[in-house]
C-alpha cells in the first residue's frame, strides 16, 4: 500500500507549505505584473467549469497587467508560455470567450498552443500604472512543484520576466498533531488530530469517509470532536464512531469550493493496555479520497523519570566559600532536568534525596522552569551534603534544579548527584568537577637525619585558575621534628601575582615549621611561583621515609574550628594539597629500615626482602598464635638490636621503636603501649631457655602489618 504520510509538527507544517498568497507583485521598468494569489493545487489540477461556459471563478488564479513608465499602443503583442507539465485549457480561450475576461475593452487572448498565449492590444493605455488586463489562468496540472508562466514582450513595451502562480503537491492530504505527548498505560487525552487538504476539493465532492486505526493493545476510548475549516466551513458531518482500534469518520463536504479545507479531530482520548508495545503509537489514516498515511499520535513509555543535564558539567574550585569572598555563582552545578517520562511517575507528596560525596556541602539550592510541580523543602541532613524534598504534581511534570556546593579543600575529581527515595526519582548523574586550586611539582630530596641546613630542591606552585591565591597568606607547613632554617628565595615566574612578604613562623607545634607567603594582589591569569634555596633541619627523632608538607593558607575558605560553621564548611580541613618535600634515608637512633619478612612455621629459614637467612630457633604456632625468638621479633617490625632490652628478674621484654616503647611479660596477656595496657589472647613465654613472643600484637603494637597463610604456613610482616 502506497503510503505518502506527510508527518511534521505545526511549526514545521507552517515552514514547509506555502499558503495561497493574496497578492504577490512584481515590478519593472516598463511594466507591473501581479499574481492576485499563489494557491496550493493537486499535482492533477484542471480549471473544471462549474456550468456551460468558463467563469472568472473557475480560474486557477488571475493576472493582471499594468502600464508603468512606459504605456502600450493598439497593435502591440505580447506572450505568455507554460512549463512542461502545465498546459492551457483551449475551450476557456476562443475567441468569443477570452474578450469578456478583460477589465476593460483593451486586449485580445488568443489560443496559440497548449503551453502559449498570445495577447494583443485592441485600444492605446497610457503610462503611469493603468490596467491592460486582468486575466483569467484557466490551466490543466500534470506535475508537481512551483506552477511558472514566462512573459514574453514581443513587440510591446511590457518587461520581460517569469512569474509563480500556483503550487503543485501531490498526495490529497496532510495530517498532523499538535503535539506527540507521552502515555502511559490507561486512558490519555491526544492532541489535536489536524487533516488538510493538499489542494482545493483534494477531499472531492461526494460523501467522505475517514478511517484512523490505531496499533494492537490500543483503542479509541471516546466520541471526539470534528470541526471543518477553509474551503471545508459548511461541510456536514454525518458520523463519528469509535470501535475499538479504529475510529470512523463521515462527513458530506460543502460544494463550491475555491480554497483548500481543513478537518480538525479534537478532545480524541485513547486506551493503552499494559501490554502495548513500548514506543511511538501510530495510527494509519485512510480514506475514500485519502491515501494511506501514517501518524504518530503519542509515545507509549514506561512510569519513570528522566534526569538529564541541561548545560555543560562546570569546574569548582575546591576549598572556595562566599564567606571568604568566592563568588556564589562559580560554586553551581550543572542544571539537572528531571522530567515524568508519563504522567504520575513521581509520587506526590513522597521524599526523594539527593545526596553528595561526604567531601562536599550544600550551601544553597534553586528549582526553576516547573511544570506541573510545586515542592516543598525538607531539608538537609547533619554533614549538609544531603537534600531532601517533595513534590506535588499536576499533570506530567518537570523542573530544574541547581545546587551550590563548598567542596572539601584537598578533593578534586567527579561530583556526582545521587538521586533516590520514595517519589520514583532515581539515578545519578556527574553534576560539576571538583578541580583544586594549586598543583605543587618538587623532586623530594634525599635526608639525612642529625643534619642542619639540608637543601631541598625547587619547589613550584601552580594556580590551576586565576585568583586561586587569595590575598593574605600562602603556607606551606612541615611535620613536626622538622623546619626551615632559613627564608627561601621565592618568585613569580609566570602571571602577575604579587607577593609582598616571605617569612618563618612556628604553627602546629613546629620551631619555623611553617613558611609564609604574603599575598598583596590576587592574579588576573594563572601564575606560577617558584621557591628555590629552601633548606630545612630534620631533629633525630625523625622516621625514616617520606617527609610529607601541608600547603594552606587563605586560598582555603571553607575550613572552621566554630561548630557554628560546620554546615557548610569542614572542621580543621586546612590545606589543600599534600606533597613529599624529601625523604629521610637514615634511621634515627633506636630505629631500623623495616622491609618485608617472611617465617615460615617449623622452618630455621626465612627471608628479609630478597635476602634469605637463617635463625636458630624455628616459628611455631601454640594456641592459635605464631611465636618467634624476640630478636627476629623486632628485626620483623623494623626495631635494631641497640632498642631490645630484656630484665630477667621481671621477665620483661621492651622494644622501642621511636616514640613508641612496647612491653610484654613472660607468662602475661597483657602488652604496654607507653603505658597503656592492651589484653591479648596469647602471652609472651620463655621456652628452652629463649624470650618468645606472639608476633601479631607485638607488630601490630609497633604499627607493622602481619599476615598469616594457612596455606603455606608463613607468616609475612611489612
Amino acid at each position: 500500500m502506497n503510503k505518502s504520510l506527510k508527518v511534521m509538527t505545526s511549526a514545521a507544517l507552517l515552514a514547509g507549505v506555502v499558503a495561497p498568497v493574496a497578492v504577490t507583485t512584481v515590478d519593472a521598468a516598463n511594466s507591473k505584473v501581479i499574481v492576485e494569489k499563489t494557491p496550493t493545487v493537486a499535482k492533477d489540477y484542471d480549471s473544471t467549469k462549474a456550468s456551460g461556459s468558463y467563469q472568472n471563478s473557475d480560474a486557477i488564479t488571475h493576472v493582471v497587467f499594468q502600464t508603468d513608465d512606459a504605456g502600450v499602443y493598439t497593435g502591440d503583442r505580447f506572450r505568455l508560455t507554460l512549463p512542461d507539465g502545465v498546459k492551457f485549457v483551449e475551450e476557456a480561450y476562443d475567441g468569443a470567450r477570452a474578450y469578456a475576461f478583460t477589465t476593460q475593452d483593451k486586449v485580445q487572448v488568443k489560443y496559440v498552443s497548449e503551453q502559449t498565449l498570445e495577447l494583443e492590444i485592441t485600444d492605446n493605455v497610457a503610462s503611469g500604472k493603468q490596467n491592460i488586463v486582468r486575466l483569467p489562468l484557466f490551466v490543466e496540472v500534470d506535475t508537481t512543484g512551483e506552477l511558472k508562466f514566462t512573459v514574453d514582450p514581443l513587440d510591446s513595451s511590457l518587461t520581460a520576466g517569469t512569474y509563480t502562480f500556483a503550487v503543485a503537491q501531490g498526495g490529497s492530504a496532510t495530517a498532523t498533531i499538535e503535539k506527540v505527548s507521552s502515555v502511559g498505560s490507561g486512558v490519555s487525552p491526544l492532541s489535536v488530530i489536524r487533516i488538510d487538504e493538499n489542494a482545493v476539493n483534494a477531499l472531492g465532492k461526494d460523501q467522505q469517509t475517514i478511517t484512523l486505526k490505531l496499533p494492537n493493545n490500543v483503542e479509541w476510548n471516546n466520541t471526539p470532536t470534528v470541526e471543518f475549516t477553509g474551503g471545508l466551513t459548511g461541510s456536514t458531518l454525518v458520523s463519528v464512531t469509535p470501535s475499538g482500534r479504529t475510529l470512523t469518520i463521515k462527513f458530506d463536504p460543502t460544494d463550491n469550493r475555491t480554497a483548500r479545507g481543513s478537518i480538525f479531530i479534537k478532545n480524541a482520548e485513547i486506551d493503552v493496555d499494559e501490554d502495548a508495545k513500548f514506543g511511538e503509537i501510530v495510527v494509519d489514516i485512510t480514506g475514500t479520497e485519502v491515501d494511506s498515511q501514517d501518524l504518530v499520535v503519542a509515545e507509549y513509555a514506561d512510569y519513570g523519570v528522566s534526569i538529564t543535564l541541561e548545560n555543560e558539567v562546570p569546574e569548582i574550585v575546591a576549598g572556595a566559600h562566599p564567606d571568604g569572598g568566592a563568588d556564589k555563582d562559580d560554586l553551581v552545578t550543572a542544571k539537572i532536568k528531571i522530567k515524568e517520562n508519563v504522567a504520575d511517575s513521581i509520587a506526590s507528596g513522597r521524599e526523594t534525596k539527593v545526596e553528595f560525596p561526604s567531601w562536599v556541602k550544600i550551601i544553597d539550592v534553586k528549582t526553576s522552569d516547573e511544570k506541573n510541580v510545586s515542592f516543598s523543602k525538607t531539608g538537609f541532613n547533619k554533614d549538609k551534603n544531603e537534600f531532601k524534598f517533595t513534590a506535588t504534581t499536576s499533570g506530567k511534570a518537570e523542573f530544574v534544579v541547581k545546587f551550590y556546593l563548598s567542596v572539601q579543600a584537598d578533593k578534586a575529581g567527579d561530583i556526582t548527584a545521587k538521586i533516590s527515595g520514595r517519589a520514583g526519582i532515581e539515578g545519578e548523574a556527574v553534576v560539576a568537577k571538583a578541580i583544586a586550586p594549586v598543583s605543587v611539582e618538587v623532586k623530594a630530596a634525599d635526608l639525612q637525619i642529625g643534619q642542619k641546613d639540608q637543601t631541598l630542591a625547587d619547589i613550584i606552585i601552580t594556580e590551576n585558575v586565576k585568583e586561586a591565591i587569595k590575598d593574605g597568606k600562602l603556607k606551606i607547613t612541615l611535620p613536626n621534628n622538622v623546619s626551615f632554617s632559613e627564608e627561601p628565595t621565592v618568585e613569580v615566574v609566570e602571571g602577575n601575582i604579587e607577593i609582598d612578604d616571605v617569612a618563618l613562623a612556628d604553627y602546629d607545634n613546629g620551631d619555623d615549621n611553617v613558611l609564609e607567603l604574603k599575598v598583596k594582589g590576587e592574579s588576573t591569569k594563572p601564575s606560577k611561583i617558584k621557591i628555590s634555596g629552601a633548606k630545612i633541619t630534620l631533629d633525630r627523632t625523625v622516621p625514616v621515609g617520606p617527609i610529607v608538607a601541608k600547603l594552606g593558607g587563605d586560598l582555603v575558605q571553607n575550613t572552621t574550628d566554630d561548630a557554628v560553621d560546620y554546615d557548610t564548611k569542614f572542621e580543621d580541613k586546612d590545606f589543600v594539597s599534600k606533597f613529599v618535600i624529601a625523604n629521610v634515608v637514615t634511621p634515627a637512633p633506636g630505629q631500623s629500615v623495616a622491609q618485608e619478612v617472611k617465617f615460615t612455621i617449623g622452618s630455621t629459614t626465612y627471608t628479609v626482602g630478597d635476602e634469605e637467612k637463617t635463625m636458630d630457633v624455628a616459628p611455631f604456632v601454640e594456641g592459635g598464635r605464631a611465636y618467634m625468638p624476640i630478636r627476629y621479633v623486632a628485626e620483623a617490625v623494623g626495631v635494631s638490636k641497640d632498642s631490645i632490652f630484656w630484665d630477667q628478674a621481671t621477665q620483661t621484654a621492651t622494644l622501642i621503636k621511636g616514640d613508641r616503647v612496647v612491653q610484654l611479660t613472660a607468662g602475661s596477656k597483657s602488652l604496654k603501649i607507653n603505658g597503656a595496657s592492651i589484653a591479648m589472647d596469647a602471652a609472651a613465654q620463655v621456652k628452652d631457655g629463649r624470650v618468645v613472643l606472639p608476633i601479631r600484637f607485638v607488630g601490630q603494637a609497633l604499627g607493622a602489618n602481619v599476615d598469616w597463610n594457612q596455606a603455606d604456613q608463613t607468616v609475612t610482616v611489612k
